[in-house]
Formats: structure tokens, C-alpha cells, sequence
């Protein structure tokens, strides 16, 4: 009998004094997992949940971060709030998706994925919001204590930082810039930040420089193919630009597929004339493999032979569109000038017209004073609103008989939940005029087409977003 009772006492003992469960981030620590569920070997650790009285296991009462989210009594409870920026902590971002996770965050592997979202929430989010059209969010209910860790993401960009400290049941206001605004360099702060891997051609429109300047990528993020650098430079026609190093050629680039998937981001800067896509390879073939797999390309001006035929452009034989491509646009020397306006039919397109006025970039709302336009695609005879044969193309930046910006997502005979990958056309030029030569990012410099870039910050930040069907709500990209 003693012996039995002293037994029982002994596992009373161990059970009260069990250690707290290591199954993640120990105090807020996102660097803190051991990767060991003692669980396995352990069921009666008091925090792996306890037999209930038909022999089942009952759920714990928490887990980790969960623990320190406390009952204010109140519904937002302790917030968390803050302006998600893009990464040169200009202008704030719309549709970024802010959440406190519960688990260490994945890695993001580059290269396109037919998925809709490219890249899942990964680290299990407990609490999240939205970054609304200025960029602004607040997260309820959020985990209080000392080093909470916090991410934005959007597609494949991702900056997760540590609060220092979270007051419970408190508002808490994030107003450091530099600590909400996107990364300027991959791997900035620890290795969860990312910024998506991309190939960019050249041209005589120096589109790097928006890259740079505008959107705020880090000069020595840009490199040579095959550089730890996050964008890739591929020497396209008419550049005429110089770089620290020496970038392989577009053509070479886009004759090869296995090449191309290795980035998530294909930009391709105005080359001031048409030029043969496919001398090194079958290019055209290849960017329409490279779409279908859930890649995103982003073409200025003269790429309109990406999509448009010969037929369209009077006989232009480096116009070697696909023919389903061929048919998402009316392509074709549409004439005609602006008034420019915004599409704020859909929910996207509205957002772009409010931040476009939040940011001073507009002055009357839902028109653009945009310069350097061509015209190579007209009307899309209603476009989101739903009429005409080009109903599944949006249209963003428009004027009465003309198609500034648009983009349509690929597979293109795929229903919208099956869509993966996205192509956007502008005929809104970014860089070009003030090059006064010099070594990048050196030559890059303020000009008159800070409106235009201005504009395209949003619209690029949107090539990065989930695809779907325009017509509905911007979609997050799921827990993983």
C-alpha cells in the first residue's frame, strides 16, 4: 500500500511540475524552436492536453503565442497597429497581409508555382488584418509580452520584425517607418525577409532605376544572372546603360524555359522598337509556358509582340503573340489622347484610384495627368464593366478610345480558381528621358516621369498579389 501511494505521489509531482511544452517560439522568440515534440514520448506532459474522462485526450488550453493573447473584456482587445510601407518607406501599401505567427516562418522558394498565391502564410498565423489603401492596419485580439514577432507579406515579398514589447489590452502603434516598410535587401534583419527573385531586361527606357529609386531596392540588390542578387540584369536592345558587371544577354534568356523558371518576376523594359524575340530559342513559346506555370511578366511599349500578331500590327513579323493572347486585347495603333483615367469599377481598381489620391499623385480623383504614353491597344469597350469581348482583361489606366495598362491572368482557358500566372501590359513609360550616363545606380536621378512611376508602384506591388477574379475582393494567401 505505501509503496502504491508513494508511486502515485511521484507522478502527481512530475505532472505539477512539467516543464512548458517547446513546441515554438519560447516568449515571443521567433528564433527559438527545437524542432522536438516531447510530445510523442511524453503524452502526459501537462501541456501536450490530459486524458478527459472517456480515455480521449482533451485539446491544451493554448499553444504558445495563443497564451499571451489575454481576455480584455473588450472585442479588439490588445491591438496592434501600424503603415506597411514599400521598401523605401515612401508610400504605403495596399492588400499587404500582416499577421502574428505561431511557428517559425517557411522559406520561400524563387521560381513560379500554379498556384494562386505563390507563396502560403506560412509560421501558422494566430491573429491578422489587411493593409487598406494606405497602407494602414490593426490586428485585434494580438498576443501580448516582450518580442512578438510580426510579418507583412505580399506574394513573395515578406519582412518578418520583433515588437519589442506589446501592452496588454492597449493599443499599440507601430510609427517607425523603417521598422513596417517591405525589405530593401534580401535576408534584411533574419533570413524570413524576402524579396522576389527577378529577371530584368534592359532597354532605352532605364526601368531599373524605378526599381531602384522608386520601389527602393537596394543598389546592391542587382546583379548578374546566376549573383546572390535579387534582380538579375539581362541586357536587352538600345540600353545603352553601364553596370558593375556584365549582364547576359535577354535574348539568350528568353530562348531558354528552364532559365526563365527560375525567377518569380520577368520585367522587360522599353527597347524603342520591335525587335525578334526568338533568335537564341523559341521565346514566345517560352514566356507563354512560363505565364501558364504561374509566372508574372510585367512588358512596356514595344513588348506588345509578347502578345499581339503580325495581323494586329500591319504585318510586323516580330508580332508572334499566341493566339489566345492575341485575343485578350483589341493590340493595334489605336490613335487618340487623354484625359487618362483610372478603372475603379472593381475593388482593386478602386483601391489604385484612392491610394493614387491618398499619395498626391492625382489631384482630381480617378484621373491621372500620366506622359510618355503610347498608344498601342484601344478601348476595351467596358472592360470590368462587364461588356465586350475583352470582359476577362483588366484594364486599369484608360482614355476615351485607348488601353494605357492592362493585365489578364494565364492560363487563359482556365476558370479563375485555376489561374496561376499574370501578364500586364504598359504603354506608360518610366525612366528614359534624364539618362546622362555614368554606372548604375549612379545615372538614375528624379524626372518627369515621377508621375508615371508613381503610378506603377501600385500596379507593380499588384503583379506580386494572388491571382483571381478580378470582379471580387482581393484573396489572402492561405495558412500553410
Amino acid at each position: 500500500m505505501r509503496i502504491r501511494f508513494a508511486l502515485a505521489l511521484a507522478a502527481t509531482l512530475l505532472l505539477a511540475c512539467g516543464s512548458k511544452h517547446p513546441t515554438g517560439f519560447d516568449g515571443g522568440s521567433p528564433d527559438d524552436d527545437s524542432g522536438v515534440d516531447p510530445c510523442i514520448d511524453n503524452p502526459f506532459d501537462p501541456m501536450c492536453g490530459q486524458l478527459d474522462e472517456t480515455g480521449g485526450e482533451a485539446a491544451p488550453p493554448c499553444d504558445n503565442l495563443e497564451c499571451q493573447i489575454v481576455n480584455c473584456g473588450t472585442a479588439d482587445g490588445t491591438t496592434i497597429s501600424g503603415t506597411v510601407y514599400d521598401p523605401a518607406g515612401a508610400r504605403g501599401l495596399y492588400n499587404v497581409f500582416v499577421y502574428v505567427p505561431n511557428r517559425p516562418l517557411d522559406p520561400i522558394p524563387t521560381g513560379p508555382v500554379c498556384t494562386a498565391c505563390q507563396a502560403p502564410a506560412s509560421g501558422k498565423p494566430l491573429v491578422s488584418a489587411v493593409t487598406d489603401a494606405k497602407g494602414k492596419f490593426t490586428i485585434k485580439n494580438a498576443p501580448a509580452g516582450t518580442n512578438i514577432p510580426l510579418v507583412m507579406q505580399l506574394g513573395k515579398w515578406r519582412r518578418r520584425i520583433n515588437i519589442a514589447n506589446v501592452n496588454q489590452c492597449a493599443p499599440n502603434t507601430l510609427s517607425d517607418k523603417n521598422l513596417t516598410r517591405l525589405p530593401k535587401k534580401q535576408n534584411e534583419g533574419n533570413a524570413d525577409s524576402n524579396i522576389p527573385q527577378i529577371a530584368f531586361a534592359t532597354g532605352c527606357d532605364q526601368a531599373e532605376c524605378f526599381l531602384q529609386r522608386t520601389i527602393g531596392i537596394d543598389g546592391t540588390e542587382f546583379g548578374a544572372a546566376g549573383s546572390k542578387a535579387r534582380v538579375h540584369i539581362y541586357k536587352g536592345m538600345d540600353d545603352g546603360q553601364q553596370f558593375p558587371f556584365t549582364p547576359t544577354d535577354a535574348y539568350q534568356f528568353w530562348g531558354n524555359l528552364n532559365n526563365m523558371k527560375k525567377y518569380d518576376i520577368i520585367f522587360n523594359a522599353c527597347e524603342c522598337s520591335t525587335f525578334q524575340r526568338d533568335t537564341a530559342g523559341p521565346a514566345y513559346t517560352n514566356m507563354k509556358a512560363y505565364l501558364e506555370a504561374g509566372g508574372r511578366m510585367f512588358g512596356t511599349h514595344y513588348h506588345y509582340n509578347w502578345f499581339a500578331t503580325a495581323q494586329q500590327f500591319f504585318g510586323d513579323t516580330t508580332c508572334q503573340g499566341p493566339s489566345d493572347f492575341s485575343m485578350q486585347a483589341p493590340w493595334g495603333n489605336a490613335g487618340g489622347a487623354g484625359p487618362y483615367m483610372i478603372d475603379d469599377s472593381f475593388p482593386r481598381g478602386k483601391a489604385f484610384a484612392d491610394w493614387l489620391q491618398y499619395n498626391m499623385i492625382t489631384t482630381s480623383y480617378g484621373q491621372i495627368n500620366v506622359t510618355d504614353t503610347r498608344n498601342d491597344v484601344a478601348a476595351l469597350n467596358g472592360g470590368m464593366k462587364g461588356s465586350g469581348m475583352y470582359k476577362n482583361t483588366t484594364q486599369w489606366i484608360y482614355a476615351s478610345n485607348q488601353t494605357l495598362y492592362l493585365s489578364f491572368n494565364t492560363p487563359t482557358n482556365k476558370m479563375p480558381a485555376n489561374q496561376c500566372g499574370r501578364a500586364v501590359f504598359s504603354d506608360v513609360h518610366l525612366s528614359g528621358s534624364f539618362f546622362n550616363g555614368g554606372t548604375f545606380p549612379q545615372f538614375c536621378m528624379p524626372n518627369q516621369h515621377d508621375v508615371d512611376e508613381g503610378a506603377l508602384e501600385f500596379l507593380f506591388f499588384d503583379l506580386s498579389s494572388c491571382v483571381q477574379d478580378d470582379k471580387s475582393n482581393p484573396i489572402q494567401p492561405p495558412p500553410n
